[in-house]
């Protein structure tokens, strides 16, 4: 096939399925819209645990919770959306590399290479630190108020 026509045939296929696709609703992000879905979700991978609290980030892709159960002294929950689906983890005691603070939110870096970063997107000062409480304490580098103590 003469490339002047194989090139505008291509180009034109991936429209047609891009074009699709966003139609239909498959490039659609999930969304952590309620307390009881992501505690819900949570217990499908970890039914061990029991949640006690759920903190929602402002734009709802990610949720803390804070959980009870067997060997939970230093450890939490996340659930987060990946594109359409959602993922969870169980964070233990050296599970975080670092939680970073900035005036938009936290950026959380994990010691584990398949999810080293997640932004959490919290204006509110209250639930930042809400958030960065409960993280500090799985973080392997201490916080910078007890680092320059």
């Amino acid at each position: 096939m003469p490339l002047e026509i194989l090139v505008p045939f291509v180009v034109l296929a991936v429209s047609v399925i891009m074009l699709v696709i966003t139609r239909s609703g498959l490039s659609r992000q999930a969304r952590l819209d309620s307390t009881e879905a992501v505690a819900a979700r949570f217990a499908l991978d970890f039914p061990e645990y029991d949640v006690t609290d759920v903190m929602i980030a402002d734009d709802r892709q990610a949720a803390l919770l804070t959980i009870g159960g067997r060997d939970v002294a230093d450890a939490a929950g996340l659930v987060r959306t990946i594109g359409d689906r959602t993922t969870t983890r169980l964070m233990t005691s050296g599970a975080l590399h670092s939680v970073v603070e900035d005036d938009k939110g936290l950026a959380v870096r994990s010691t584990d290479f398949t999810w080293p970063c997640q932004t959490v997107r919290l204006a509110d000062p209250a639930d930042r630190a809400r958030w960065r409480k409960l993280l500090d304490r799985l973080s392997v580098e201490p916080p910078a108020s007890q680092a320059e103590a």
